[in-house]
């Protein structure tokens, strides 16, 4: 405990520099509310000035080679000839979906049901599917008949006919 008048004076010298650096963090948060707006309001409407350009001044040293920055004689956004610009290409319409092969094979009922079964090949694929069922990739019954089935695939819907055999 024997310097504890040098411990002291530290402890105010840190206290005047966190004080310090408080204060600017406010007057910096707390500046962007007081700065006076100037607004030009004539019946109600604002009237902009016109845009000003002006050159910059690029005779500062390359970092990079040392040597000073060429001047160009770029044109200003100003005087920049202005670039035609073509319509957007219209969308080529969608082409309808690659339906997959479909065979209608009849109708299934059970005598305790009155609702029947569907019997279709998908691809290939035996299915057994009710009006209003999904199966692979949402080719889905709408309605069934005892001789045709009309199927929704993507939207759009067919009819397809019993095949006999």
């Amino acid at each position: 405990m024997k310097n504890k008048g040098l411990t002291i004076a530290l402890v105010i010298i840190v206290g005047a520099v966190w004080y310090n650096v408080f204060m600017r963090v406010k007057s910096n948060i707390d500046a962007d509310d007081t700065l006076p707006v100037q607004k030009q309001l004539t019946n109600g409407k604002q009237w902009l000035s016109k845009r000003e350009s002006f050159p910059l001044r690029v005779n500062y040293r390359d970092p990079f080679t040392g040597s000073l920055a060429a001047m160009t004689n770029e044109p200003t956004p100003a005087t920049m000839p202005m670039i035609p610009v073509e319509p957007p290409m219209p969308k080529p319409k969608p082409e309808p979906p690659q339906w997959p092969v479909i065979r209608y094979y009849g109708l299934v009922r059970k005598t305790s049901s009155s609702v029947p079964r569907t019997l279709l090949t998908i691809d290939g694929v035996f299915y057994q599917l009710k009006q209003g069922d999904a199966a692979l990739d949402n080719v889905t019954i709408k309605k069934t008949y005892r001789d045709s089935v009309v199927i929704n695939y993507r939207k759009q819907n067919r009819t397809f006919y019993k095949i006999d055999r």
